[in-house]
């Protein structure tokens, strides 16, 4: 073979192997990953027009074959799975931050396994895994915040959202009448003097009988 003369070519990649080395860096790899999945969640808390669905499924579906490309540890992709499912649920049903916190113990461990190999240049940068794991102390801190809301919300619904609540007497009574609260008319009890057009306050519900006592100071409508 004589290859003394031999007329050098240079081929340059095309654009479709010049995506593939971008995409195939372990960084970028991990960040599409995490984006899909952060995405998907964020549409499915929030359905909106459906941006944050498609983009989701891109980056995943991107992320997913650059990893299958690359020397990856199965235990760590595990791991991460179980501990972004784990800051799903603390999302979807605040549990005041218990699983949340074991989803994010677990995400860390499973980022930084997730490369199987000693080689330069094959490992998750740490700094991108603390941003992630940033934003996964937001939805653990996210969760919580909605679970202490939703404890200390007063409810709205029922016989127990009636107390507290304004109402006017219709009649002059000292221990049995009429009040009208909700748009009904109620046969209310309460101890004292009560007038008509006087402004009560509702302190307990029994039935189909309210309780209820003069609010501070006694007011009548004019």
């Amino acid at each position: 073979l004589d290859t003394a003369n031999a007329e050098v070519q240079t081929i340059e990649p095309d654009w479709r192997y010049e995506l593939l080395g971008i995409i195939t860096d372990p960084n970028v790899a991990y960040i599409l990953l995490m984006i899909g999945i952060y995405a998907l969640i964020l549409e499915f808390y929030n359905p909106g027009i459906g941006v944050g669905a498609v983009t989701g499924v891109i980056c995943l579906l991107l992320g997913a074959f650059a990893l299958q490309m690359l020397p990856i540890n199965y235990a760590g992709l595990a791991l991460i799975a179980v501990g972004v499912a784990m800051l799903a649920v603390e999302a979807f049903t605040p549990s005041f931050g218990i699983v949340g916190t074991g989803g994010v113990i677990a995400f860390v461990i499973g980022s930084i396994i997730l490369m199987d190999t000693d080689l330069p240049g094959y490992k998750v940068s740490y700094p991108i895994i603390a941003a992630f794991t940033a934003v996964s102390v937001g939805v653990v801190v996210f969760g919580v915040g909605a679970a202490l809301r939703m404890r200390r919300a007063r409810v709205t619904t029922g016989v127990e959202s009636m107390v507290g609540a304004r109402a006017q007497v219709m009649e002059d009574f000292t221990t049995s009448g009429r009040v009208h609260a909700f748009g009904e008319v109620w046969n209310a009890r309460g101890e004292g003097e009560f007038h008509q057009g006087e402004d009560v306050e509702i302190s307990a519900v029994d039935g189909v009988i309210v309780q209820v006592k003069r609010t501070e100071p006694a007011t009548r409508a004019r």
